[in-house]
């Protein structure tokens, strides 16, 4: 049995993953890269404002972790409350 993973490492893909991902996720990958640089949007205009500079860089400098809880949390929020019926396009 492998080791467990911690939360920010990125399991390894085996054969029947990457299947899935051809069969399911090929023909949305635009779609699902503007949602995710849409969230990434969101959350740099809502961290940078709070956020004072990290070994004297602006942000994002240094601020991987607080970056990483707060997509989380917001992608969290919106998987709980999604705007859009399962299998439409998000507009």
């Amino acid at each position: 049995m492998p080791a467990p993973l911690l939360f920010q490492w990125i399991i390894p893909l085996d054969d029947a993953q990457a299947m899935l991902i051809r069969l399911c996720l090929t023909r949305i990958s635009e779609s699902l890269m503007e949602y995710f640089l849409a969230l990434w949007a969101e959350t740099d205009t809502a961290l940078a404002p709070l956020l004072p500079p990290a070994g004297g860089k602006p942000y994002p400098y240094g601020r991987c972790e607080e970056i990483t809880r707060e997509l989380h949390a917001r992608l969290m929020k919106r998987l709980e409350r999604p705007i859009c019926a399962v299998g439409t396009r998000h507009p």
